[in-house]
C-alpha cells in the first residue's frame, strides 16, 4: 500500500523543470476523488439534451461472480450532452465498502489498496444505492461484463438496468489511444487517481 503521507512530486527538480519545461509533463489528481469533494459540480453550461449516466466501479475478492464478493462500490452520477460530447455536471458520488466475511487475498490488498481492516463490520447501504440508481439512467463500467455479473448478483432488484461498457462502446484508437486500460488512458490525458486512501463518501442529501 502506497505511503500517502510522502509527497511524490520531486520539488528538488523545480529548477529543471523551469530550465526546460518541454522535458516534462505535470499530473494532477482528480479533484472531485478528494475525501472533502462536493457535490454536484458544474463543469459546463447546459446544452439541454443532458442525459443521465451512472458511472460504476467495483472492486471484488476475485474474478468469479458465483464465488467471489464486492468489497467496494463506487457510484458517480453524471449528466452528459450527447450533441457535444461533454460530461456537464458530476450530480452524485457513492463510495461504500462492505465486509466479504471472508480474508481478502493478499493479492487483491495489493490490487486494490483495500485491507481487512478497511472493510470489516461494513454493508453496502442499500437504501442509499437505491436513491442513487433510481430512475432509468444507463449503467456504464469499464469492462461492464465483469461488474454486471457481480452486480446483479449482489443486488438482483436491479437486474435488467441498461448497461453500455466503456471499453468495448468506445473506440479509444480512433481518439488517439493505443490501449483502453485505464491507467494508460489517465496518464495520456494526465491525471491521476489516488486509489488507496481509504473513504466512504456519501450522497449529498444523506450528510
Amino acid at each position: 500500500m502506497a505511503d500517502t503521507k510522502t509527497p511524490l512530486f520531486p520539488l528538488g527538480r523545480i529548477a529543471d523543470i523551469q530550465s526546460d519545461p518541454s522535458r516534462f509533463r505535470l499530473l494532477e489528481q482528480i479533484p472531485f476523488t478528494l475525501a472533502d469533494a462536493t457535490f454536484p459540480v458544474t463543469l459546463a453550461p447546459p446544452i439541454g439534451d443532458e442525459v443521465d449516466l451512472l458511472i460504476l466501479d467495483l472492486e471484488t475478492t476475485g474474478l468469479t461472480a458465483e464465488v467471489d464478493k464486492i468489497i467496494e462500490l463506487g457510484l458517480v452520477k453524471v449528466r452528459v450532452s450527447p450533441s457535444a460530447g461533454q460530461v456537464t455536471d458530476i450530480v452524485s458520488v457513492l463510495s461504500q465498502y462492505e465486509d466479504p466475511g471472508v480474508p481478502i487475498p493478499e493479492l487483491i490488498t495489493e490490487i486494490t489498496g483495500i485491507t481487512d481492516d478497511m472493510v470489516a463490520g461494513h454493508r453496502f447501504d442499500e437504501v442509499e444505492l437505491a436513491q442513487a440508481v433510481a430512475g432509468d439512467a444507463i449503467l456504464v463500467a469499464h469492462n461492464s461484463r465483469f461488474d454486471r455479473g457481480f452486480f446483479d448478483r449482489r443486488f438482483p432488484q436491479y437486474a435488467g438496468r441498461r448497461w453500455a461498457c466503456s471499453i468495448q462502446g468506445v473506440n479509444w484508437r480512433a481518439l488517439g489511444f493505443e490501449s483502453s486500460k485505464l491507467e494508460f488512458l489517465l496518464l495520456k490525458t494526465v491525471i491521476f487517481i489516488q486509489a488507496t486512501v481509504p473513504r466512504r463518501i456519501a450522497w449529498p442529501w444523506r450528510g
